[in-house]
């Protein structure tokens, strides 16, 4: 088990598609983040890949559609992506395509996402 020596600090991002509240973490033998992000109704974090980070993120709640590569879309229903046997969520390895759109007569979406190494800005490559 791994212990976290230091109180973390909750950072607060403005995206165009809503928030995202990040909390770093470091770890032994490496670091990763925690963060949830929000997703408005109506919004969309649209589909893109990380270069060098893996992410593991599970849909918390809300209604919308899971957005994958050439234009495949999955349905998100109260929080679950359909097709998904339990709440384990989905691992994004670098280069994978993702992204999310939230329905616009919902509450949006809230994924908690952790990513290792940590996000940083710049790092997401948009795919068209």
């Amino acid at each position: 088990m791994e212990v976290i020596h230091e109180a973390p600090q909750k950072t607060t991002f403005q995206r165009p598609w809503g928030t995202a509240d990040a909390i770093p973490l470091e770890s032994n033998p490496g670091t990763f983040d925690m963060c949830v992000e929000s997703v408005t109704p109506g919004g969309m974090l649209s589909r893109h890949t990380h270069p060098v980070e893996t992410e593991h993120e599970v849909v918390l709640s809300g209604d919308g559609w899971l957005l994958l590569e050439d234009g495949q879309r999955i349905r998100i229903s109260g929080g679950v992506i359909e097709g998904d046997q339990g709440p384990e969520g989905s691992i994004w390895e670098p280069g994978d395509v993702h992204g999310y759109e939230a329905d616009q007569d919902g509450e949006g979406l809230r994924i908690l996402t952790l990513t290792s190494p940590p996000w940083q800005e710049g790092h997401e490559v948009p795919v068209e």
